[in-house]
């Protein structure tokens, strides 16, 4: 059966299915990573999950449940008790113990799901890492660098580092036009800060 989780709906095309071997195929229709469970009827044990699916991503969970009462819950964002609903077992003759030949195949689905979790993980953080490397390499050649560097000072006056062995390094600088005469030159003439690139030390 299909769910659809979004920000404010968890959509399962069914509330009920016969006991045994029971697949939901959960697709995020929302744009924040999200997550979905099947609880027992009490709301906290957890029957089985699937997490980390990312928008636009459809995830299998396959559980064999004996017949009863459940509870299905999408997350977005993973947090909070997540968007619940009533869920049925219906006895159909099978229990909820897997056979052997079963249980290959839940291993088996079990690992497909674990690798795509992983190889989605591992995109998320080469994505983050390419967005963070593009952002610092352009900060280099910004004006907008030098905030970072004024974080990195010790003081917010100096364009010294000190080091462990007492020394200071002292900073290269970055130039900006600037138009106010007086300050380090005539109008048009190009200032200097500190920006953070170290330079050979000196001693005091």
């Amino acid at each position: 059966m299909s769910v659809r989780s979004t920000a404010d709906a968890c959509e399962v095309s069914a509330t009920e299915a016969p006991s045994g071997n029971v697949v939901f195929e959960v697709e995020n229709g929302g744009s924040d990573v999200t997550e979905f469970y099947l609880l027992a009827d009490d709301g906290l044990r957890i029957i089985g999950e699937v997490e980390n699916i990312g928008p636009g991503i459809t995830r299998n969970l396959v559980v064999r449940v004996a017949p009863g009462s459940y509870v299905t819950a999408c997350k977005p964002n993973m947090t909070g008790d997540g968007i619940r609903g009533g869920f049925t077992v219906t006895d159909s003759g099978a229990d909820g113990v897997a056979g052997a030949g079963e249980t290959e195949e839940l291993i088996a689905t079990a690992t497909e799901q674990y690798r795509l979790y992983v190889r989605d993980q591992v995109s998320q953080l080469v994505d983050k890492t390419e967005q963070f490397a593009d952002l610092y390499a352009a900060g280099a050649d910004d004006e907008g660098s030098c905030s970072v560097c004024r974080r990195e000072r010790t003081g917010s006056g100096s364009n010294r580092w000190p080091n462990r062995s007492g020394i200071s390094t002292r900073s290269s600088t970055c130039a900006r036009p600037t138009s106010s005469p007086g300050r380090s030159g005539p109008a048009g003439t190009r200032s200097r800060r500190t920006c953070g690139r170290p330079m050979p030390a000196t001693r005091h």
